[in-house]
């Protein structure tokens, strides 16, 4: 059994600064990085990170040939600053410069009730008692007995006291009648729920009405983007081309978000046969997890990775660090 204590060690970081880890639109690998610099950094109650060789990104599972490329970015975007002849990396704790944007799905006002919900179920504990000694339906049950005079309200929440949040508490903290609107119809409980009018985007099918046509999938292993992708790849490397279920599956959602990706499929695999990343002094090539699950085939269309194009007829054969 894991000792975690305290005692054997720990870091302190502003809770403002770590709220930025998840809140910003950052990649697996870019958070990966940051947490690995955290903990070497912060980890030891310090601000630079030694990070050397540059493959102890590793621990991270972060790829040698991808470990140069985040480090770029995440300097680009004013998140850390580096000195890599002597391993030295440092988080900019200023996240106002980040040039990072916050994903699609962040709400400030949820991340305040949050907040909320959780101090104030903190302050109930300490009213009576240790906190570590309080469980979660004591916790329902306490809320219930100072906020609620009501007691059929009380029972129903009594009966739930499986349930770490019950809904006396959401409307205890979260006081915001738009919030409860959301889960039922606007008109009349009655009528038919919200849920089964809601449209799927890409196909504009109502999800439970299978009277209606539905449209024609792309087969993630028969359809025609897979085959229009494996020729090309065929004709530029002149060997077969091999996916597995996950390049399937990003060529798919790939293929629905942009309709004109096959056009751009030459192009695409032209520029991705001549990309290679200089590791340790060695030009490596790239692989098709690379290019697909890592996502990185917009940034090869946009010409991100243009700098990193080389001519094939001046370098050697080398199939290592091909990643497939």
């Amino acid at each position: 059994m894991a000792n975690v204590q305290l005692e054997n060690g720990y870091f302190k970081i502003a809770l403002e600064l770590f709220e930025q880890f998840f809140i910003r639109d950052f990649t697996l690998k870019q958070l990966k990085v940051l947490l690995l610099l955290a903990r070497f950094s912060y980890g030891f109650h310090k601000k630079v990170a030694i990070i050397k060789p540059q493959r102890m990104f590793e621990l991270a599972y972060i790829y040698r040939c991808d470990i140069k490329e985040e480090l770029t970015y995440l300097k680009q975007n004013k998140v850390i600053t580096y000195n890599l002849q002597f391993g030295e990396i440092q988080i900019n704790k200023n996240y106002d410069e980040w040039k990072i944007p916050y994903h699609k799905l962040f709400n400030e006002e949820d991340l305040i009730k949050l907040k909320k919900l959780n101090l104030e179920c903190k302050k109930t504990a300490q009213i009576f008692g240790n906190p570590d000694e309080i469980t979660p339906e004591e916790v329902c049950e306490i809320q219930t007995d100072l906020f609620v005079n009501n007691k059929q309200a009380k029972n129903e929440c009594l009966q739930n006291t499986n349930n770490v949040v019950c809904e006396i508490q959401t409307d205890l903290f979260v006081n915001n009648k738009q919030t409860q609107a959301e889960n039922t119809d606007s008109e009349s409980d009655t009528n038919t729920p919200k849920y089964r009018e809601i449209i799927e985007k890409d196909n504009s099918t109502y999800i439970y009405d299978s009277n209606k046509p539905q449209p024609k999938r792309d087969d993630p292993y028969l359809g025609k983007t897979q085959a229009a992708f494996c020729a090309e790849y065929q004709k530029v490397f002149n060997k077969s081309c091999y996916l597995n279920n996950a390049q399937r599956m990003a060529l798919v959602e790939i293929s629905y978000e942009n309709p004109d990706f096959i056009k751009m499929l030459p192009i695409l695999i032209s520029k991705f046969s001549r990309i290679r990343f200089d590791f340790d002094g060695k030009e490596q090539k790239v692989g098709l997890r690379w290019l697909l699950e890592d996502g990185n085939w917009s940034g090869v269309l946009s010409g991100d990775f243009d700098s990193n194009i080389k001519n094939p007829e001046q370098e050697k054969e080398n199939d290592g660090w091909t990643l497939q």
